[in-house]
C-alpha cells in the first residue's frame, strides 16, 4: 500500500514539472513569436507585455515546477530507501540516471534559471532600452538551459518506464535528449534573431 501511495505522489510531482516546464518553454517561445510578427505595436504595451510573459514564466517555476519538484525529490527518496540499498543505484544505471539527471536539472532550473527571470523582470520593469533587455534574454546559457529543460524531463521520464539495464542504452537516450535540446535552442535563437529585427522600429518611434 505504502508503494503505490509514494508511486501516485511521485507521478502527480513529476506532472507538476513537465507542466511548469512546457509552460515556461510555450510562453518563452509565443513571446519571442509575438514580437517578431506584431513589432507595430507601443514601446509601452511592448514593455507591459514583456513583464506579463515574464511574470508569467517565473511563477511557473515557483508555484508549479518548483513545488512539483519538491514532491518528487521527497516521493522518490522514499522509494528508494524503501526499497533499495544505497549501494544498488550505482548498479541500476535507470535508477542512477533518473536521480542523476534530476538533480542536475532541478538545481540548474530552480536557481540559475529563477533568478534569470527575475533579472529580466527588473529590466524591463525598469524600462531600460530594448537591446539590454535582448542582449540579457538572449544570453547563450540561459538559452541552452530552456532548450535542456523539457527533452531531459522526457529522457528521464522514459528511464523510469523502460529502466535500461545498460550504461550504453542510458547514454543513447542521453544523446537523443540532446538532440531535442539542439532543435530547441536553434529554434529559440531563430526567434530571438526574427524578434530582435522587428524591435528597431518600436525603439526608434
Amino acid at each position: 500500500m505504502l508503494f503505490f501511495l509514494l508511486k501516485f505522489i511521485h507521478l502527480m510531482g513529476v506532472l507538476l514539472v513537465a507542466v511548469g516546464f512546457m509552460a515556461v518553454l510555450t510562453q518563452d517561445l509565443f513571446t519571442r513569436y509575438s514580437t517578431a510578427q506584431h513589432c507595430h505595436i507601443g514601446r509601452s504595451a511592448a514593455q507591459y507585455g514583456r513583464v506579463v510573459a515574464l511574470q508569467l514564466m517565473s511563477n511557473c517555476y515557483s508555484f508549479v515546477a518548483l513545488p512539483g519538484a519538491i514532491i518528487v525529490v521527497v516521493s522518490g527518496g522514499g522509494l528508494v530507501a524503501s526499497y533499495y540499498h544505497p549501494t544498488e543505484i550505482l548498479n541500476l544505471p535507470w535508477l542512477a540516471g533518473m536521480v542523476g539527471l534530476f538533480s542536475i536539472g532541478l538545481l540548474v532550473s530552480v536557481t540559475y534559471s529563477r533568478r534569470h527571470l527575475h533579472n529580466l523582470i527588473a529590466i524591463a520593469w525598469a524600462d531600460r532600452s530594448m537591446a539590454v533587455f535582448a542582449r540579457l534574454r538572449d544570453k547563450s546559457l540561459p538559452v541552452l538551459v530552456r532548450g535542456l529543460e523539457v527533452p531531459f524531463l522526457v529522457l528521464i521520464i522514459a528511464i523510469g518506464v523502460f529502466r535500461p539495464e545498460t550504461w550504453a542504452m542510458l547514454i543513447t537516450g542521453i544523446g537523443f535528449a540532446l538532440q531535442g535540446s539542439l532543435f530547441l535552442v536553434l529554434l529559440i535563437f531563430r526567434l530571438s534573431d526574427e524578434a530582435s529585427f522587428s524591435e528597431h522600429p518600436i525603439e526608434s518611434a
